[in-house]
C-alpha cells in the first residue's frame, strides 16, 4: 500500500507526465485524486463531465487505485 506522498515519488520515477494526474483537485483529462467531506475520490472528467468517481475510505486504497488506472497497470489485468 502507498500513500499520496509514495504514489507521486512512484509516479515520476515510471516518467509520468504530472499532466496525467492531479492531487488535491479535479483537473479536466486528467485522473484526479482528492479528499471529499472526509473520503478519498478518485475522479476522471473529459471536457467538465466526470466519467467516473470513485470514492474510498481510506488513502491507501484510493492511491492503489489511482495508481494502477494513471500507469495503465488497472487495464492489464
Amino acid at each position: 500500500m502507498m500513500d499520496t506522498i509514495e504514489m507521486i515519488e512512484a509516479l515520476n520515477a515510471r516518467g509520468i507526465p504530472k499532466g496525467d494526474y492531479s492531487i488535491g483537485r479535479i483537473e479536466d483529462n486528467a485522473v484526479s485524486l482528492l479528499v471529499l467531506n472526509g473520503e478519498w475520490h478518485c475522479i476522471f472528467e473529459e471536457r467538465g463531465v466526470r466519467v467516473f468517481d470513485r470514492v474510498f475510505n481510506s488513502e491507501e486504497v484510493a492511491c492503489e487505485h489511482a495508481f494502477g488506472l494513471i500507469t495503465g497497470d488497472a487495464f492489464r489485468k
